[in-house]
């Protein structure tokens, strides 16, 4: 509903950073599992794509508060996206527009 909201509305711009991407920028959870498509939309809405990253180093949580430290229990000790859970979602169409 906001998604047609938006689109309708000439109140927002629509321009982005990156060329044939326009605002309103609707992702679902199977267009993470295609690094070249998560790069795309990270430079459209002026992210650095180049530090965009699928895997990294687990991290302790020595020196944080307890309600921070519960917070970001499951971020802190991941160790990336897990792409296995991405692969029975749906595939959307601007997915199929951006092969691997």
């Amino acid at each position: 509903m906001l998604y047609k909201f938006l689109l309708a509305s000439n109140q927002y711009p629509r321009q982005t950073s990156a060329p044939n991407v326009t605002y309103p920028i609707v992702l679902n959870a199977s267009d993470l599992s295609n690094l070249k498509l998560v790069r795309r939309y990270a430079a459209a809405v002026g992210l650095d794509p180049d530090v965009v990253r699928f895997r990294w180093d687990s991290k302790e949580q020595e020196g944080i508060a307890t309600m921070e430290a519960r917070k970001k229990d499951t971020l802190m000790k991941s160790k990336g996206v897990v792409l296995e859970k991405l692969k029975n979602t749906k595939r959307t169409r601007s997915e199929a527009d951006v092969e691997d």
